[in-house]
């Protein structure tokens, strides 16, 4: 037995994973699965340390400060405050859906493949650089805001990446981004959304990091990931192309 997931031609497979049980650890939890997918992105990519729980925290209550403090001039901040924010600003309660705390907890940053430029294959972002490329993605902040009022005006009874709390969160290509609903008072807390920067694009993808990870774990222990070992990050970025399309209408 190998004792981490490895067969013996150290090749990652989540099925024999879960049956050594790995230790003591609970596989079907998130933390368990974390750990896991951080063993398929060590092999293929890289990973950093976890995250600790002040640097978490820190996220959270930076989320706050930008969207409740007046902007300091930089362009970053939306310049709202207090009850001069718009009623989504004033409702919103910033927190971690707990399956991103646990990916970043196993690993501050991902990158599923060497090189990767920091967007090509699949890349979870440091919880230090997210509020930033929240709004940098867009351009800057007015730019934001264009793409949330006209995502309102077209599609008024979807949520849109460009509100608040939504929170940016991985990409799989230099078009493709994931962001995450960060809001706890929010029917969509936790949940993952698909946006194409370049198209003015996006949809629905996954009910939430979890399901993201289950994926990637069976897609790992299926064989398909050995198209990273072999510095092709198209194979990887072309299925999750195809699963965010799966059984939606994409939101253009």
């Amino acid at each position: 037995m190998m004792g981490n997931g490895l067969d013996g031609d150290g090749n990652f497979d989540y099925a024999r994973a879960l049956d050594e049980k790995l230790g003591d650890l609970e596989l079907e939890s998130l933390g368990g699965k974390a750990d896991l997918l951080r063993g398929v992105a060590e092999k293929y990519g890289s990973c950093t340390g976890g995250a600790s729980e002040g640097e978490l925290e820190d996220l959270v209550e930076s989320l706050r400060v930008t969207l409740h403090e007046a902007d300091d001039g930089d362009g970053d901040a939306p310049g709202v405050s207090g009850a001069d924010a718009p009623p989504s600003v004033q409702r919103f309660q910033p927190d971690i859906p707990p399956s991103i705390r646990a990916l970043w907890s196993a690993a501050a940053e991902w990158h599923f493949t060497r090189d990767h430029c920091g967007v090509f294959g699949l890349n979870f972002f440091p919880p230090a650089d997210v509020v930033k490329g929240t709004t940098s993605i867009f351009g800057d902040a007015a730019a934001r805001e264009y793409w949330r009022a006209a995502k309102l005006s077209s599609q008024p009874a979807d949520p849109s990446v460009a509100e608040a709390g939504w929170v940016l969160f991985a990409s799989f290509s230099e078009y493709d981004y994931l962001f995450c609903c960060f809001d706890r008072m929010s029917v969509h807390f936790g949940k993952l959304r698909h946006m194409v920067n370049n198209c003015f694009e996006e949809g629905r993808a996954w009910e939430d990091a979890e399901e993201l990870v289950d994926l990637l774990l069976d897609w790992s222990s299926a064989g398909a990931d050995e198209a990273c070992g072999n510095d092709d990050d198209s194979a990887l970025s072309e299925m999750l192309w195809r699963e965010t399309r799966r059984g939606r209408k994409v939101e253009s």
